[in-house]
């Protein structure tokens, strides 16, 4: 996510969408291995741990660096140097062809460049810098952390307790694993969505999400809802959720934070999503125990 301010803001939207194409593409592999081939959780998961290798080999030797100052020129080099060979083996072209042939090289090198050309790189920041930094980037921090605390809760400490006995097509096991593709369904929708609209107001999300939150709790606790139709719906909206605040916020970040500190907001911010994650895990221990117990 630092690596982020590098580049266009279209960035945001493909880092956005393809985790939450992962965390489709995960959810419905495991559906496929344990409830349609049969496969124990412990085979299933042996199996894709091939997915982290993977991920090192793509990264490594698939994907573009980001350029260093020196690997940046270097395109300028060897652009100047194709310059100078084609006026000196041109010259029974006119003025206008040579003209012609500048402004083709010239905007050869806009091309790789990118947007690599316009943008300055952030200074190194102080201590004092980076704590004065701390509170306006809280209007981001909070949202984001709050609505990943209680997406989290959720999907560790709730869901796994909605259960439906009367349905003979699906067990509890399988329940709570379309739950998760369900959830997952929603992440990467709303993850995407920057490309088609934005949310202006961040605040907005972890309202909804809570409520979202308190709803499936007094369903764990009740029962009191007739169809699993009404908690796939309502998990589907749990995930846009998570995959609207994610996405808005660092595109916010990004259009609205100075170019200089965009590296560190962007890093300091997905901190808060880590800490609800974590907050949400240690809480959803005890909430699970006590739901049984009632």
């Amino acid at each position: 996510m630092c690596e982020c301010w590098y580049w266009y803001w279209s960035v945001i939207v493909g880092y956005s969408t393809g985790t939450g194409v992962s965390g489709v593409l995960y959810a419905l592999a495991y559906v496929l291995l344990t409830s349609v081939l049969g496969l124990s959780p412990r085979q299933s998961m042996l199996i894709v741990l091939v997915v982290p290798a993977v991920s090192f080999i793509v990264y490594y030797l698939l994907l573009s660096h980001r350029p260093s100052n020196k690997k940046h020129q270097k395109p300028k080099d060897e652009l100047s140097e194709s310059l100078i060979n084609n006026i000196i083996n041109s010259s029974q072209t006119s003025l206008q062809e040579s003209v012609n042939v500048i402004d083709d090289i010239t905007q050869s090198e806009d091309k790789v460049n990118g947007s690599l050309a316009s943008k300055k790189g952030p200074h190194r920041l102080t201590a004092k810098e980076k704590i004065k930094l701390v509170k306006p980037l809280t209007k981001y921090m909070v949202p984001l952390g709050v609505v990943y605390l209680a997406e989290y809760l959720i999907n560790q400490g709730i869901v796994e307790l909605i259960y439906f006995p009367t349905l003979t097509w699906m067990n509890h096991d399988d329940q709570y694993r379309w739950y998760q593709l369900v959830y997952q369904v929603g992440v990467f929708v709303s993850r995407s969505s920057i490309a088609v609209f934005t949310i202006k107001h961040l605040w907005v999300l972890p309202i909804l999400q809570c409520a979202a939150f308190v709803f499936l709790l007094t369903v764990a606790m009740y029962h009191y809802i007739p169809s699993i139709w009404i908690i796939f719906v309502t998990i589907a909206f749990e995930g846009l959720l998570g995959g609207f605040a994610f996405a808005n916020t660092f595109y916010k970040i990004l259009i609205e934070v100075e170019e200089c500190y965009q590296e560190f907001a962007m890093g300091l911010t997905s901190i808060a999503s880590s800490l609800g994650i974590t907050i949400s895990g240690l809480v959803s221990i005890p909430l699970h125990n006590a739901l049984c117990k009632s």
